[in-house]
């Protein structure tokens, strides 16, 4: 059976749901990118938990490949783990085109390669003060004129634009702030385009 999980602080209807309008969202900022369905790309999928995004990179570029890199320990997604992962992309027919390595996002480097692509999806709210530094190594990855699509939590709309106004070596194309609950940090879904 596939799994992707359940969130910290959701039950796995609510985790569902979560990923349904995620999944939703990254499908219209890949459009907006403008970069042909068909293209052959290599994607990174950045804190990629069970590989739910992994999935949705897969199905609307069906001639990508994909790395999902995480560490497969961080207590928001519970249990996961890298062999879950591959069982997932195994059961959606996906595991010759999708890849997981364990690799903390700190620690990523052009080691990992090159990518046309780089997705996340609720990951770099939990590394503090630490995300400008992974944006960065984010950025130092991906070839010129290549794309970073990154969904996020934020407290308020003035500490997204801060934070946008902090993140270095990209440009902001286009966002999106799908309301998820009324009593919950704010979700913003960001198109961002590596400045050359």
């Amino acid at each position: 059976m596939i799994d992707f999980g359940i969130y910290h602080n959701s039950t796995r209807e609510q985790s569902e749901k979560l990923r349904g309008n995620a999944e939703q969202v990254f499908t219209v900022l890949f459009q907006r990118t403008g970069v042909d369905r068909s293209s052959h790309l290599m994607i990174l999928d950045v804190g990629c938990g069970l590989g739910f995004l992994s999935y949705v990179a897969a199905k609307y570029f069906p001639n990508a490949d994909i790395l999902g890199i995480d560490t497969f320990s961080h207590e928001s997604l519970e249990q996961s783990s890298i062999v879950k992962a591959k069982r997932n992309m195994e059961l959606l027919g996906l595991s010759d085109r999708v890849e997981f390595k364990r690799v903390n996002i700190l620690g990523m480097s052009e080691t990992l390669g090159r990518f046309d692509l780089a997705i996340s999806n609720l990951v770099f709210h939990n590394l503090g003060e630490r995300r400008f530094d992974a944006y960065q190594r984010v950025r130092d990855i991906l070839k010129a004129d290549s794309f970073f699509i990154n969904g996020d939590l934020f407290w308020n709309e003035q500490s997204f634009i801060q934070d946008n106004d902090k993140v270095k070596g990209f440009d902001l194309i286009y966002y999106v702030n799908p309301r998820l609950s009324n009593n919950s940090p704010l979700y913003y879904v960001s198109l961002y385009r590596k400045k050359t």
